[in-house]
This record gives structure tokens, sequence and C-alpha cells, in this order.
């Protein structure tokens, strides 16, 4: 198994075969991120590797007291706030012991004291002995548990502990049977187990050093983008938007017939009474026959009445009664002709109307297929160009949402209330690449109704001319509605579904 956190004796003792178990358990240890589990995972394992009953790790921290960092088998010890206390007592005296006779006799009053037929005592530190008390006669000797190689010094410091021991791994057997059949596995596991323990307490430092580096890292991380997040900045709403001018003629069919004549084009600069195009109407026409001939009859009649009127003898004793007559059918006849020569005046004013003239000096704007237009059938009310003016100024209506338009006119009343102007800037589509700067001019009192939703109509006039500008392009509008926190204009789209979901 290859390891880069083993030390140099370690990597020497790879010549000796390992045993799947404890391949399983060193790798189970050394995979682990945290050195609580890899502890807990390696006692466990190691519990069950040499058959003991306890198996515990006393560590020393900077504060030069021993503690319990990790104990086996925890669920089946009934005292174990008491057997903590013994386990630091001893290595306490352990640590105080100037020879192995003097830690033998220590063990073995803790196996007596414990309950326990043998107890065992591994120094986690490099080069040094194992304090085994007895094993069933046997003993655990510096030699048997080192390298050749490493038996003087493991000698000389058989007397003391070194001053920079790491912990204690303690083994308790309730038996010496299974205690004296495991004495084999035990020499052969302890460089491995020690080593693989020695690595976790280093990690161990290391990582409650790293961890409260890292914690206060992550509070001060956390507190700097808090207060970015907490920044004001600038909250737009986008709005959509076209290009109209501010004066324009819309020219639309006064009544249903079709196109006689189309004398404009799209583009054409026309001055004010120019002729544009001429409708011919056959219902007019047609009205204008029918009056006409009516007129007439009325015209005979009335000479056909004079004529009997003049007829008419004075010694007849009837001819007051029939010149009465006759004189209540000639007003009759004079009523009619009135209305009829009313009726054909109001038609000479709708066949005037049947030649549309320019009522602007400016350009046409129009479709290109009215130029073809001879014949083309028109309904009353149908738009056919419009005369854009030729001094006229340039604006941008956009249509603002329901949703966002609290924003839009709590903006515009507070520039107002300054007052100064409310700048807003705007994209137009056939030019994405220029921003354009231009000044909120009104907003409507009144919502339409669009296929988006209710919509409020705002007027936006730009602050410089515009270069070839088209009527009707598309415009994409963004208007300053104040300073608002970051946060709150990242999630505002957010914040407004929800409100509107739950509330509205």
């Amino acid at each position: 198994m290859q390891n880069s956190t083993l030390s140099q004796p370690s990597l020497e003792r790879s010549a000796i075969p390992l045993s799947i178990p404890l391949r399983a358990l060193l790798k189970r240890c050394y995979s682990s991120e945290s050195p609580a589990p890899a502890l807990a995972n390696l006692l466990d394992g190691y519990r069950g590797l040499v058959d003991a009953d306890r198996v515990a790790l006393i560590h020393w921290d900077s504060s030069a007291d021993p503690k319990v960092l990790a104990v086996s088998g925890a669920s089946s010890v009934p005292n174990h706030s008491e057997l903590s206390k013994s386990w630091k007592d001893l290595a306490v005296r352990l640590q105080g012991a100037s020879s192995n006779e003097q830690r033998n006799q220590i063990l073995e009053e803790h196996a007596r004291s414990c309950s326990m037929a043998t107890s065992v005592a591994i120094p986690i530190h490099r080069h040094s002995p194992v304090f085994p008390g007895q094993i069933s006669g046997q003993s655990l000797s510096p030699s048997s548990s080192e390298n050749p190689s490493q038996t003087d010094a493991s000698a000389s410091s058989a007397t003391s502990l070194n001053p920079s021991l790491q912990g204690l791994i303690i083994l308790e057997w309730a038996s010496e049977e299974r205690s004296r059949s495991q004495s084999a596995v035990l020499e052969a596991t302890i460089p491995w187990v020690r080593d693989a323990c020695e690595v976790c307490l280093s990690r161990s430092t290391r990582s409650w050093r790293s961890w409260w580096i890292a914690r206060w890292r992550r509070w001060i991380g956390f507190g700097l983008l808090s207060l970015w997040m907490l920044q004001p900045i600038e909250l737009w709403i986008d709005v959509d938007g076209s290009l109209q001018p501010s004066v324009q003629r819309f020219v639309f069919a006064p009544c249903d017939g079709y196109i006689e004549e189309f004398a404009a084009r799209d583009g054409e600069t026309l001055r004010d009474g120019d002729l544009m195009l001429r409708i011919n109407s056959p219902d007019l026409r047609l009205q204008r026959l029918q009056l006409e001939s009516d007129l007439r009859i009325i015209d005979e009649k009335k000479i056909s009445l004079e004529v009997s009127a003049n007829q008419i003898s004075n010694r007849e004793d009837t001819a007051a009664l029939a010149a009465s007559r006759i004189a209540g059918e000639l007003e009759e006849l004079k009523k009619k002709r009135e209305s009829l020569v009313a009726q054909l005046q109001w038609l000479a004013t709708e066949e005037s109307r049947l030649t549309l003239r320019a009522s602007i000096s400016g350009v046409v704007v129009t479709d290109p297929q009215w130029e073809e237009a001879q014949d083309r059938p028109v309904r009353r009310g149908e738009l056919i160009a419009r005369i854009v003016g030729t001094q006229a100024h340039w604006r941008i209506i956009g249509h603002v949402l329901d949703w966002e338009s609290g924003y839009v006119t709590h903006a515009f009343e507070q520039a107002q209330a300054i007052p100064e102007e409310l700048t807003a800037q705007f994209t137009l589509a056939s030019n994405p690449r220029v921003t354009h700067a231009g000044t909120v001019v009104g907003i409507d009192r009144a919502f339409r109704t669009e296929s988006s939703g209710p919509s409020l109509d705002i007027r936006i006039s730009p602050i410089e001319p515009l270069s070839t500008p088209r009527v009707g392009a598309t415009a994409k509008i963004r208007v300053p509605c104040g300073k608002k926190m970051r946060w709150f204009v990242w999630s505002r789209s957010l914040l407004d579904s929800i409100h509107r979901r739950f509330w509205l």
C-alpha cells in the first residue's frame, strides 16, 4: 500500500507482508478526510484485529494534560467516565516512570484495577519501545517491534519517555488465552498502527488550526459578501417601446370604394394641400343619381301643378277648393325639393372628401404596395398612409407593465418634485450598439390593456437628434428608479413574482 504520509522507517518495513484486514484498516484510516472518524475507525478495526476488549487512545495536547481522544467499544463500557480517569492516570504514571520494569508494574496494577488480565501501552512516537506488561509470560521487547538497526535507539529511550510524545494506545484483554493467541498479530501490527495514529494526530493538529483559519475566513468572506450585497446600486426598469414622431397625420379611407388615383409614394415629400389620392365610391354616385332623379320628378310635378292652377276659372264654385289643394301640393313639393337639395349638398361634401390632400407638409409613410393600388378596394376607416411632419421631433413611446409601473411613476414624481429631468437610456433595434439618452416627458394616468397585461405609456424625448429615424422602430428602454440594495435589485423579479402570486 502506497501512502506518502508514512515515515521512512515505515517504508522500510513495507517488506513485511500485511494481511488483508490490516491493509483494509489502514486504507480506510488514511482515506478519511477528518481525523476524528479516522481514529475511531482505526481503533474499532484494531480492536477486532487483535481481539481486544477495549482500545483507547490517550493524547497530550498543548496543555500537557492527557485526554482520552478515542475509545473502541465504548458502547460496552458501563462506566466510561471512570475508565477515562483511570486511563489518564495510567498515562501520567507511565510518562513519569523511569524504567521498563516500573512501567510493567504500573500496567499490571491498572489491569487489576480494571478487572482485566492484560494491558499493553503503545507509545505514539517514532523509535519508541512498547510497554507490554505481561502477556502469559511473554514480553514484547523493543527488538521484536522494531528493525534490528533501531534496537540501540529503542534501548536508549527505554529509561524515559521522549518529551515530544504524542500519545498512548492502550489495549486491554479480559482473558489471558485471547491475549496470548494475539501476541504475534500484535507484534506485527504495532508499527503500522502507531504510524497511522501519528499521522492522524499530526493531521488533527493541522486540521484544527486550518479549521479555525477556514472558519475566520468564512466569516470574513461572509461579512464582505454581505457588505457587498448591501451596497446601493441603481435600479433600472426595462421597457419595450417604439420610435414615433411627435407630429404626424393619419390618412384613412372616408368611405367604402376603390382607389381611382394614388398620387403619393412612400418617402415622398408633400406640401400642405398637395393631392395624395382619389377614391371612387359607387354608393355615393348611386345616391347622387337617385337624388337628381327625385329632384327632376319634383320639378316636373311642380310645373304641372302650376299649369293646372292657371287653368282654374274663378266663376266655378269649386275653384277656391281646387286652388287651395294645388297650393298645398306645391308647398309639399317645395319642402321635398329643399330636402333633396340639402341631401345633394351633403353628398357633394362627401364626394369632396374622396379627394384626399396632405393636411401638413411632410414625408409620406405608406405601404409600398399602395403605389400600384389602381382600382384597389378600400373600406371606410382603413388606414392608407401617414404624413410625418418635416420639422417634427421624435419621441419614444414605451409600455410599462402594471407590476413595474410603481417604480417608474415614483421615480418620475420624485424628479418632478425636485424639479429635475428624469434621464432614461434607450437603444434602437436598428442600431443596437449605440445607446441614446432621453428625458421622460410624461406618463399616462390610465392603463391600457395589452396582450401582455395592463400597461402605462411612457413618453421619452431624445436629447440628441437621431440619424435616419424610422417610424415604429423597436426600442429597448431603461428607466432609472433610484438607488436600491444590490440583493434587492438582483432578486427583484423573484420578489415581485412571489408578491403577485400570494398577495395580489
